[in-house]
């Protein structure tokens, strides 16, 4: 879900993507680092609007 929301990176960077869960699933975050940003988000959805919610926070922003 993740490499398909970010899309691939180009030939010549690399770019880290971890995610995290609080024990009982309380929040998730998200960590992307490329070359030239680094970006963090928590989330407190249920796990199942995971996907949803990532993925419209990774359009808002898109990673260059």
């Amino acid at each position: 879900m993740l490499r398909k929301t970010l899309g691939l990176p180009p030939a010549d960077e690399k770019w880290v993507v971890s995610v995290d869960a609080a024990d009982f699933s309380e929040y998730c975050e998200v960590r992307v680092v490329t070359p030239n940003q680094r970006r963090s988000r928590l989330f407190f959805e249920d796990p199942a609007n995971l996907p949803k919610a990532i993925t419209e926070w990774i359009e808002l922003y898109p990673l260059r």
